[in-house]
């Protein structure tokens, strides 16, 4: 087989002037304008590297003179030509520069190699016209948002929800995007209380309620730009350059009306901010009676074969699309090259985790936007247990690590879920079967009520093991003890607070709220002044509304959405002491 080092070292000497020498400067600059848009696809074989385009395949070899070609030409033709400069722009191979140049005076090491970047799309600020609609369309939004705190779920009425929908058209006629999901989520969710549906969650309404009516008011700001308003559907923006990616592992869901697997990548990029990415292949589920009729399986990136065939090699994507850490099936995007795939690699070994500790500290800190934030390669030292929860309907592991420290990992039953829960308990039979053997699991995590919660995705038993990965716990987590010790308290206070904006928005902000102070001072007395304050604000105007003829709800509304905000903040901190207090054996 054609050695790598020896087919880089022979495309970093191969300039222009080399490849004119084995051919002509004629076929050379046809070769040039060949490649320009070219759709190709290669692969490394026993006989050198195979390169297909445009109906000609070619086995590239070295030196490039012993190259063939399927064309009839004789020698070296263009088609050889081209696959060597694609070779070269694929690999990101610098061309050698030649002997009897001066060598330049030496530079500062960069520590990686720039790479062209597009240049910066401007965020066009809105003209006067486009504001007065978005000013417009928000006023409408908040006046029906207030409403609803006026009256109270318990007096809501089917009018309300339509209200919420016509404020919807104008969010969209404005091309206010964010703000247009936002009201038909609080509308599809009032809906659901008026119908006195099971799916209705009282809390999770006034948080969506006062998140949605954070986003308008800032909607009423003089100088938003494009940007501020969102996009109707999730922007994918091109890569750059070759991505290298390995599969990683395969899970089913059922959402909704929607069913299909999510297909789980590691991209190779030990550099990329972005290690891993997933592939959605859901389709829409009809019933015909009892009978489930359901789309076959999508193909994916030209390869002609459907993304579930795809995921025992290892792929080298032209042209694609990402949108976070999710892959686009682009017509664009090609597979320009295959390999078996081998998850017992260094790039994937790297990234095992053995201490749940730095898996807390590092899920703290990411803007979770998409599952694949949330992934993680765990090397649990020991099983714990593990049985199946019929309260719960739940398969609950307890997985220790090194450190002394422990955490469940949960899989809840369903009618969907049953082949998962098969697997599940068998991977753990195995690890109780072999407590010597080095597994490794491949985990979403989240906090769930001051604890860290891992969801499995996929365990791999041939993994080698990597040196130990060198983690310290930062010193501003150090005292998690004594904090923790408070975290329950205020945990506690903070969903007081949240069952007296439930009962505020219940009943009508008309109605009389009792033990108001009692909140007020309680936040004080834990040393969170600006929460107390908050609390008073807010109690003092509903107080206001009701006994002036003032119609001030809107201002209830703000000052509600501003403490909604705070709890999000204040569960998110103390989440992470809450986890890593717990977490000890």
């Amino acid at each position: 087989m054609l050695d790598e080092k020896t087919l880089k070292t022979a495309l970093a000497a191969a300039n222009e002037e080399k490849l004119i020498g084995i051919a002509n400067k004629g076929l050379y600059k046809r070769a040039v304008k060949d490649t320009e848009g070219m759709d190709f696809r290669y692969q490394v074989t026993e006989a050198g590297v195979e390169f297909f385009s445009g109906g000609e395949s070619c086995v590239i070899k070295v030196p490039f003179e012993d190259s063939e070609c399927s064309c009839p030409a004789r020698g070296v033709c263009r088609h050889i030509l081209s696959a060597v400069i694609m070779l070269k722009k694929v690999m990101r191979i610098t061309e050698e520069q030649p002997d009897e140049q001066p060598t330049p005076e030496p530079e500062p090491a960069l520590k990686e190699e720039p790479q062209p970047q597009e240049p910066p799309v401007k965020d066009t600020p809105l003209s006067k016209n486009e504001l007065k609609k978005v000013h417009e369309a928000a006023d409408i939004c908040a006046l029906q948002l207030a409403g609803i705190l006026k009256r109270g779920l318990v007096r809501a009425e089917e009018s309300a929800a339509d209200g919420l929908e016509i404020a919807a058209v104008r969010c969209h006629a404005a091309r206010m995007a964010d703000a247009e999901r936002a009201v038909r989520e609080v509308g599809t969710r009032l809906s659901d209380c008026i119908g006195r549906r099971a799916a209705f969650d009282e809390r999770v309404f006034v948080q969506r309620l006062c998140s949605c009516a954070g986003l308008v008011g800032r909607l009423a700001a003089d100088d938003l730009t494009e940007s501020d308003l969102g996009s109707f559907k999730a922007a994918y923006e091109d890569y750059g350059g070759l991505l290298d990616i390995l599969p990683i592992g395969t899970r089913s869901v059922t959402e909704g009306d929607y069913t299909g697997q999510i297909y789980y990548f590691l991209n190779m990029d030990e550099k990329s901010p972005q290690r891993f990415l997933s592939y959605s292949d859901l389709r829409p589920v009809f019933y015909e009676g009892a009978k489930r009729i359901r789309r076959g399986s999508s193909e994916v990136w030209g390869a002609g074969v459907t993304i579930k065939s795809l995921m025992h090699s290892r792929m080298s994507l032209i042209g694609a699309k990402l949108s976070g850490g999710k892959l686009s099936s682009s017509e664009q995007t090609t597979i320009i090259s295959q390999q078996r795939a081998n998850l017992n690699c260094a790039p994937l070994r790297r990234l095992v985790h053995d201490d749940l500790r730095e898996i807390a500290v590092e899920l703290s800190q990411k803007k979770v936007k998409d599952e694949t934030d949330r992934l993680f390669f765990f090397h649990p030292k020991k099983l714990m247990g593990y049985e199946f929860d019929d309260m719960t309907q739940q398969l609950v592991a307890e997985l220790a690590d090194s450190f002394g420290n422990a955490v469940r990992m949960t899989a809840k039953h369903t009618k969907y879920t049953g082949e998962l829960i098969r697997q599940l308990e068998s991977h753990l039979g195995k690890m109780k079967k072999h407590p010597e053997g080095y597994f490794v699991w491949l985990v979403s995590a989240y906090f769930d009520e001051g604890e860290l919660i891992l969801f499995p995705i996929e365990m791999y038993d041939f993994i080698m093991e990597l040196e130990k990965r060198d983690f310290t716990l930062p010193k501003e987590y150090e005292n998690t003890d004594r904090r923790a010790k408070y975290a329950g308290s205020i945990s506690v206070l903070l969903d007081d607070v949240s069952d007296k904006l439930c009962e505020a928005l219940r009943s009508g902000i008309g109605a009389s709220l009792t033990d108001t102070k009692e909140l007020v001072d309680t936040a004080a007395d834990f040393g969170l002044g600006s929460f107390s304050r908050l609390l008073k604000g807010f109690f003092d105007s509903a107080e206001r509304y009701r006994h002036s003829f003032e119609d001030n709800s809107a201002e209830v509304l703000e000052k509600m959405s501003a403490i909604y905000r705070y709890i999000d903040l204040a569960k998110k901190k103390l989440s992470l002491d809450s986890a890593l207090y717990n977490m000890k054996l």
